[in-house]
């Protein structure tokens, strides 16, 4: 269930299990997006969970994300 944002930072940060980290680590690998990504955990961390203050960060994982997407794509046809 999700989390009002108006929670410390801290408190949802910590609901991260290491089930969940071992889950995401994989896909971070295979997208080579974990610099954004962790951008994004550090942002939303110090904004209250906000995305909205995040934006930055959210524009620049999308942008890694599609550009790995498009290299997966040409991979395969060519």
């Amino acid at each position: 269930m999700a989390q009002p944002h108006t929670q410390k930072a801290e408190h949802l940060h910590q609901r991260l299990t290491t089930a969940d980290q071992e889950d995401v680590d994989p896909l971070l690998e295979q997208t080579g997006c974990t610099a954004p990504y962790i951008a994004l955990e550090e942002c939303l961390g110090d904004n209250d969970r906000d995305w909205t203050k995040c934006q930055a960060q959210v524009k620049a994982l999308k942008e890694c994300h599609d550009r790995q997407q498009q290299v997966k794509a040409a991979s395969r046809g060519g």
